[in-house]
């Protein structure tokens, strides 16, 4: 199917016929389902060269991509072009609530990697008296959603299954809101001493997003979008701006 929709594509674009956004977003996800990584990135890239903006749609869809791909720290870097493109909603280390319920597992997985990252920062200023915010919240929150309009007989929602695995992993305090099973819920003073903590969290954030992702992922994806990047198998020179 996805074989189809690209020949398609280049049959559109060999006819002067311009795709939309639209278009692109069908085509990407067809490709990602059928798990075509490279064309997934390629048409990103092409849509952009042509002139057009990607939506919240077109990130959503990369963002899955790049995290199955392992490519944690490209999807911070893109993710952090998505919210300033006005996506996801603010991803701000002041806010004490995180919502990624109704995103991709992957947009839901960077923007909670993120928000630690800046939630560290803000710690950390706040213990060496650089920072301008000296509270600790009392509490703070991820809402996941918890799956029950998705059909699922266990109401069990894939963001909130990944997103609950992955804090796990980490260590974090969070825990299941047993007044609300769409909520993960930790104590700030907790969470302010596992974010300061240099050794494993700290280690760890920098495996996963890159030793400075607030400054370096701006770096790293300049260093991608590169016309002479878009991968190779697929026939990119037949279609014609």
């Amino acid at each position: 199917q996805w074989e189809r929709a690209m020949e398609v594509f280049i049959e559109m674009q060999t006819t002067g016929v311009r795709a939309d956004i639209w278009t692109y977003n069908t085509i990407i996800h067809s490709c990602a389902q059928a798990k075509q990584w490279t064309q997934v990135w390629g048409l990103f890239e092409h849509l952009q060269l042509m002139g057009l903006q990607p939506n919240q749609v077109t990130y959503n869809v990369l963002l899955d991509v790049l995290w199955e791909a392992g490519q944690h720290k490209l999807a911070i870097s893109y993710l952090r072009q998505a919210l300033r493109n006005g996506h996801f909603g603010a991803v701000e280390p002041s806010g004490c609530e995180l919502d990624v319920h109704g995103l991709s597992v992957g947009s839901a997985l960077a923007c909670v990697l993120y928000w630690l990252v800046l939630l560290r920062r803000r710690a950390t200023m706040q213990e060496s008296g650089t920072s301008t915010q000296n509270e600790v919240p009392a509490e703070v929150k991820v809402i996941t959603g918890w799956g029950k309009h998705s059909g699922r007989t266990n109401h069990q929602s894939p963001v909130r299954k990944e997103v609950t695995e992955l804090l796990e992993t980490m260590g974090s305090p969070f825990q299941m809101n047993t007044s609300n099973k769409g909520q993960l819920v930790a104590q700030g003073p907790l969470l302010w001493s596992w974010l300061r903590d240099e050794e494993g969290l700290g280690s760890m954030l920098e495996e996963l997003c890159g030793k400075n992702p607030i400054q370096d992922t701006d770096t790293l994806l300049t260093s991608v979008i590169d016309p002479t990047l878009i991968p190779s198998s697929f026939p990119w020179s037949t279609i014609r701006e």
